[in-house]
């Protein structure tokens, strides 16, 4: 699934009134399949939540995502998975309301769609956790923020990516990666 646009001319983090500067635009990873990435965005990513390490290091973190309303949908906030995305989009500063979806692959249609308009109007962005992918994949083309399809579970790729960090993978390179997919995603 590709991460919706929404804002093309998103700023950079440099641009964030941090003393650190990113050496790249954050938003060149906002149409990048996070499902299967190439070697190039994945090396892009990989620079991207490095460089966000550095941030955090030097206590820029906390307000990165400040005043954005981030959807979690899942039928429980205990799954570790959408505990470790709320974690993350937190430790940036943003809200997470999480939301128990009515949606399954059954659904029909039009209520998937008129879902999608409704939860793009209230967040800026939404987490699908154990949704259908078409499903998933309906909600993102009509809600206009990024709607991702379980970036939080240890299933998905950029779990396994973010291995590459710090050379094991662990919760918290983890935890690095899905707010590196969100800082490049919602700003």
């Amino acid at each position: 699934m590709r991460v919706n646009a929404g804002r093309p001319d998103a700023p950079s983090l440099g641009d964030r009134n941090t003393s650190a500067a990113m050496p790249f635009n954050l938003a060149s990873l906002r149409n990048v399949s996070l499902e299967d990435l190439s070697t190039c965005d994945a090396r892009l990513l990989l620079a991207q939540a490095r460089a966000l390490q550095s941030l955090i290091d030097a206590g820029h973190g906390r307000s990165l995502l400040r005043g954005k309303n981030l959807g979690l949908l899942c039928e429980t906030d205990d799954r570790e998975d959408a505990l470790r995305f709320r974690r993350a989009a937190t430790d940036l500063g943003a809200r997470v309301a999480q939301i128990r979806p009515d949606l399954s692959a059954a659904s029909p249609n039009s209520k998937v769609i008129d879902t999608g308009r409704m939860l793009g109007r209230l967040y800026d962005g939404i987490e699908c956790v154990g949704l259908n992918a078409e499903v998933v994949k309906c909600l993102g083309a009509a809600a206009n923020v990024p709607v991702f399809d379980g970036i939080s579970s240890v299933n998905h790729p950029t779990a396994r990516l973010a291995a590459q960090l710090d050379g094991r993978q662990s919760d918290e390179s983890h935890r690095l990666m899905l707010q590196a997919i969100l800082l490049s995603s919602l700003n």
